[in-house]
């Protein structure tokens, strides 16, 4: 058999197979052999049938395709992997119909990934964050601890003033008609000067007192989600139900004793171990995402596009249990909710994909080029500590991660790992000193060039395609919102409605409060809670009730 493979183009080849003549009437023979054993032909026992009588209980067709199926598969699989080539999808086999007496010629066009080219490393510039706290930050943390173990003290000796805590009743009245049955509306809470709510009537809050009543003009935007009140002026009738103030304790030998320390100094010194202890693993983290954000810009690689509409697919489908169970939504249901398009959110997932698959043949060429390779031996301590964990041998954890795939997933990270370690000793690595403020800003993160935009198709048409696929299974009600995965260095993952921002990253606050921060998403939940008001949910704000008595932690 004679074999060549010819580059069409970066992703495609066509690999064609020639078989001799001698080789075509030996896989005819054996086809033959096979199907007269398992065809039953009258008058004739199980492989005694001649040939001509097979043909005609079984088509010749049929037994063409039977010897294609004997001699294409096995020897294309052996191209391939003789070659090395990573095919994507199923290939495009032709040929002319195949005699027992005549050399018999395939054509097999494959998609493929070709081997990136892998640029210099050392040009790789790298930041490696040296966080330390200031006092001041110190100071934050220690307030935000005060205020979570805060309580809430009814005032009823003065008018409210700003920072006061006030639950009230309201009603809304637009064009003389009052817009909602008393009975719909609950209790609003909320923090006097913290603006939680649009519009904003704090100051409009400050000198009344319990069972105080009065009348506030509102002016509503026009681009008002309530169309009802959008461009139009109303008046919200406020009244007072009570009013509660934050009592911070003191800084002084119950509270110390309450973080297993004996003094103020101690309590920092707790404050910043632990804090800078979490820091040095979101640290590592952020330098390794530089690392694998810098060799993906170094390496110049081709991909199939149906490689990455697949792996987009992959990205749904894997996705769509936890949206459902954890979320409670369909698809529709996100998009209508975010308002988007469905258009753009294919075109984030296919770029999350293109993220994916880049970094993943990045560093397989740079394994590959360096020699890099992961032998059992170092995947023994993890498994160990899976099984002591689990309570179970060392060899049944093995065969168990072995047959779920685990056992490579975990060889795949530690080769990345290597990668890595390989990365920072070529790269040009510069230790910055900043303060966790500075680091939490992100702004100190090197500026990445940009993406290359994936391909998508035409606007109309994948409306269609959302229209289409809303009742299908399959369609949009089957497919989730892709999984945040890591990003690029120097970009930040929008937070999903409802999550709070991690300790250490963009956002997150300095301690702990009894108030949502405003953007903390809580509001997009809440605009159907309070009709007429965009707010944070007050469910979690009632001043006091419902107080977590766990023991709190210095990096609350």
């Amino acid at each position: 058999m004679e074999t060549s493979v010819e580059r069409l183009e970066d992703t495609r080849v066509n690999v064609k197979l020639e078989f001799t003549s001698q080789e075509m009437r030996s896989a005819f023979g054996k086809v033959y052999s096979e199907l007269s054993k398992q065809v039953l032909v009258p008058g004739f026992r199980p492989g005694k049938a001649p040939r001509i009588l097979l043909e005609r209980v079984l088509g010749k067709e049929a037994v063409r395709a039977q010897v294609v199926q004997e001699l294409v598969p096995d020897r294309l699989a052996s191209v391939i992997e003789e070659r090395k080539l990573f095919v994507v999808g199923e290939p495009d086999i032709t040929y002319d119909p195949p005699e027992s007496d005549q050399p018999f010629l395939v054509t097999a066009g494959l998609a493929v990934v070709p081997d990136p080219e892998v640029g210099d490393l050392s040009a790789i510039s790298i930041v490696r964050p040296q966080v330390f706290l200031s006092d001041d930050e110190t100071d934050r943390i220690i307030e935000g601890l005060r205020e979570s173990a805060s309580r809430s003290v009814e005032v009823t000796d003065r008018p409210i003033e700003l920072a006061d805590f006030v639950r009230l009743h309201y009603q809304i009245t637009c064009d003389e008609e009052e817009l909602y049955d008393p009975n719909d509306l609950p209790m609003m809470y909320l923090e006097v000067g913290a603006e939680w709510y649009v519009p904003v009537i704090d100051n409009d809050l400050v000198g009344l007192t319990t069972e105080d009543t009065k009348d506030i003009a509102v002016e509503y935007p026009e681009d008002y989600e309530n169309a009802r009140l959008a461009g139009k002026t109303a008046t919200f009738r406020v009244k007072i139900e009570s009013v509660s103030r934050r009592e911070l304790p003191e800084l002084d030998e119950a509270f110390l004793e309450s973080w297993n320390v004996t003094d103020l100094e101690g309590l920092k010194r707790r404050i910043r171990d632990e804090r800078l202890t979490d820091i040095s693993e979101v640290t590592k983290d952020v330098v390794e995402q530089q690392a694998l954000a810098g060799l993906i810009r170094s390496c110049t690689m081709q991909l199939p596009d149906l490689l990455i509409t697949t792996q987009a697919d992959d990205l749904s489908r894997a996705f769509v249990k936890r949206l459902k169970d954890e979320e409670g939504l369909t698809l529709r249901e996100y998009i209508d909710r975010a308002g988007i398009e469905f258009s753009d959110y294919r075109r984030d997932l296919e770029r999350q994909a293109e993220r994916v698959l880049r970094r993943a043949f990045a560093v397989e060429a740079v394994a590959k080029q360096r020699g890099i390779e992961v032998p059992d031996e170092d995947l023994e301590e993890p498994v160990w500590t899976l099984a002591r964990s689990a309570r179970m041998s060392f060899s049944e954890m093995w065969d168990m991660l072995k047959e779920s795939g685990t056992l490579e997933e975990m060889r795949e990270r530690k080769r990345q790992d290597k990668v890595v370690e390989l990365i920072l000793a070529e790269a040009q690595v510069t230790d910055r000193e900043m303060s966790f403020q500075e680091f939490a800003s992100n702004e100190w993160r090197p500026t990445p060039e940009p993406e290359p935009e994936a391909d998508s198709a035409p606007e109309a048409e994948v409306r269609d395609e959302a229209e289409a696929g809303a009742s299908e299974p399959g369609g949009l009600d089957d497919v989730p919102h892709p999984a945040p995965l890591p990003e690029e260095e120097g970009e930040a993952t929008p937070l999903p409605p409802g999550e709070v921002a991690p300790e250490g990253s963009e956002g997150a606050g300095e301690g702990p409060s009894l108030r949502a921060a405003p953007g903390s998403g809580q509001t997009d939940s809440v605009a159907s809670t309070l009709p007429g008001l965009d707010g944070p949910d007050p469910a979690p704000l009632l001043g006091g009730e419902g107080q977590d008595d766990d023991q709190p932690s210095a990096t609350a």
